[in-house]
């Protein structure tokens, strides 16, 4: 199975208790025995499982219900109704112990004297998990002190039965069904709200099957009595949402993707205190799940005040801590700005797969300088392993590999490999099969072990935590050793890019004049880096402004905004426009955002995705680093 499909799956595995309304065809032909009510539960009973997927224990968890049936003991699983649709069949041995008991499928399993382990089967049936698992059940018994479970009486002795009253299962707590509020009068600015979801079955609140694919917090933007709510999913659940509506309408996806991270929906509403129908479209290709489950949307406000959020004319800072902290000297050899033509030195460094830590490879099995040659298709990389003895093999993805020598110093087989690569940003896989022979005292220990690690060659080493499943990776890191990105324990990829961050990575990266003056009144606020930066860029006529004196620094840049300064900035450089059109359903005319556009498309600096290139769409910090450094390389070609 592919990682990505094991990915979707673990997700939706995540989420699958709270997926609503699941219809599952489920074998109900299983024989009704004894009839098992709330007059027969006496106590609960713990119990460990084991199954060698790990997959069933998301589903059948304890405590299970201890009841007595005829002198026996039995071990009733509290499964949840979502669960108990999924199931198919349960066996001990070759006999069912799944029943059916008024209209509802109970699984109950009988429990020897010493409550010794039970080999139990489960056939599961479902979009998310379908198959057969065999486990094993072990209960835990109960202590002397617990009380004996009442003897189940059987319908043959009705006059036996128990006179006293018996305990009922606590009423289940009722929610509370949505009322619309009253908000009075609300002025324009941008609020941090909470919203919840109704179930539109009852009309309760707290509708957690919905909730639970976003996160709690959002946002209202109020514009002369129109109002807009943006909401974002949950990481878990962000792959599996095809679309959202609120209102009647379709929402617009205005930063982050489907294939990471989260993602924010903005959707228009006509009032706030009204319910509005909404839905949420749950797609997962590889389960063949693909339903809409409908709810409604309401702006709550139970014993709160909206509190207005900062605007761009209140005090802000106009970079995240990550911009600001100022790198700390390194020894490290930054990446060359420009591709090495002759044989240079770069740094090497192997991380654990999927880590940001250094692996145990570096320095010790590898060298931690490779030499670097520039070819007519690429580069040709030399690794040396100075303790080659020890590798069997040694592969790297998206590469061609090949033995350039093997020499014998010492103890050790020096071995160099020769690696052909297009690219020296990207951060390469590399698969090595390594077999280590020691002996100690007379004893020999042996380690066999292939694994896979990710290089980086040249720039510093990557101090960031959250990158490393990163696309654009490689960009990061090189505009970080190129001091555009400043160190920090993470980079916040999913965060979208304001305006003054935008323009002070460009000036950090460009080192444009800065003129003694600006017609910007709205800066004075931000500090002299980014001020300088929108100076620079609006002097050297790359940045226009929203209104003719302002700049609006701490509103979240779009592509569109993004693809115009980066164009105007290309045209400034020397490039010459070529007239291609872009084939992107929702870019028209051919005003000058149309034609930075389709001339960025073509450059590769900016490209868009399932025909769309999504204009409105805020710039996030990920998308940012592969932009600039893409049009960094546009410009060495234009010098």
């Amino acid at each position: 199975m592919a990682k990505a499909t094991k990915s979707v799956i673990a997700a939706v595995l995540a989420t699958t208790a709270v997926v609503p309304a699941i219809a599952v065809s489920a074998n109900e032909a299983t024989t009704t025995s004894v009839q098992v009510t709330t007059e027969q539960v006496a106590n609960t009973i713990d119990f460990t499982l084991q199954e060698p997927t790990g997959r069933l224990g998301t589903y059948v968890t304890g405590p299970a219900t201890l009841v007595e049936r005829n002198g026996a003991q039995y071990m009733q699983l509290n499964l949840s109704d979502a669960v108990l649709e999924m199931v198919e069949q349960v066996l001990v041995g070759k006999i069912s112990v799944l029943e059916m008991n008024n209209g509802k499928k109970t699984v109950l399993i009988r429990l020897t004297e010493d409550y010794a382990p039970i080999n139990v089967d489960f056939t599961l049936n479902s979009p998310f998990v379908s198959g057969n698992f065999e486990a094993v059940i072990t209960p835990v018994a109960p202590t002397v002190d617990a009380p004996e479970p009442p003897t189940e009486e059987t319908p043959e002795q009705p006059e036996e039965k128990p006179t006293q009253p018996t305990p009922e299962k606590p009423a289940e707590e009722q929610k509370p069904v949505f009322e619309e509020g009253d908000f009075g009068e609300v002025e324009n600015g941008v609020y941090d709200i909470t919203y919840d979801a109704i179930n539109p079955n009852d009309n309760t609140v707290g509708y957690t099957a919905i909730t639970s694919h976003f996160k709690p917090a959002a946002k209202l933007i109020v514009e002369d009595g129109a109002y807009r709510v943006q909401i974002e999913t949950a990481e878990r659940s962000n792959a599996m949402i095809a679309d959202v509506t609120i209102a009647g309408k379709s929402a617009t996806v205005i930063s982050g993707t489907a294939t990471a991270g989260t993602r924010v929906f903005e959707a228009s509403i006509p009032s706030l205190e009204a319910l509005h129908d909404a839905s949420v479209h749950v797609v997962v290709a590889a389960m063949g799940m693909d339903k809409v489950y409908p709810f409604g949307f309401a702006v709550t406000a139970v014993n709160e005040q909206l509190v207005e959020a900062p605007t761009p004319e209140q005090p802000v800072t106009p970079e995240e801590p990550i911009e600001e902290t100022p790198a700390p000297p390194t020894t490290e050899t930054p990446a060359p700005t420009t591709p090495p033509s002759d044989a240079t030195t770069m740094p090497l460094y192997v991380y654990t797969d999927g880590e940001q830590k250094l692996s145990i490879m570096q320095g010790t099995y590898v060298n931690e300088q490779v030499e670097v040659t520039s070819t007519a298709t690429g580069y040709n990389v030399d690794i040396t392993f100075p303790k080659g003895q020890h590798i069997n093999s040694f592969d790297v993805l998206g590469a061609t590999v090949a033995k350039k020598s093997e020499t014998v110093e010492g103890e050790n087989t020096v071995k160099v490999y020769t690696v052909q690569v297009d690219d020296l940003t990207r951060v390469y896989t590399a698969t090595v099969d390594l077999s280590v022979r020691h002996n100690e005292n007379g004893v020999e220990f042996a380690y066999d072990e292939i694994y896979d690690v990710q290089m980086q060659f040249g720039g510093k080493v990557n101090p960031f935590t959250d990158i490393q499943r990163s696309a654009n990776y490689g960009a990061i890191v090189q505009l970080y050793s190129a001091g555009i990105f400043k160190e920090s324990n993470k980079f916040n990829p999913n965060d979208n890019v304001k305006r003054s961050q935008f323009a002070l990575m460009l000036q950090r990266g460009l080192q444009l004049d800065v003129p003694a003056t600006t017609k910007f009144t709205d800066i004075a606020k931000f500090d002299a880096e980014a001020q300088n930066a929108i100076k620079a860029l609006n002097g050297y006529g790359v940045i226009n402004g929203t209104t003719g004196t302002t700049f609006a620094p701490g509103m979240e840049i779009t592509r569109k905004q993004a693809a115009l300064m980066i164009y105007r900035l290309l045209v400034k450089k020397g490039f010459e426009p070529t007239g291609v059109t872009a084939d992107f359903t929702d870019v028209k005319g051919n005003g000058e955002d149309a034609v930075a556009i389709a001339e960025l498309n073509k450059l590769g600096v900016m490209t868009g995705f399932e025909g769309k290139f999504n204009p409105q769409n805020k710039l996030t910090r990920n998308q940012m680093a592969k932009v600039l450094h893409n049009t960094l390389q546009v410009i060495e070609t234009l010098k």
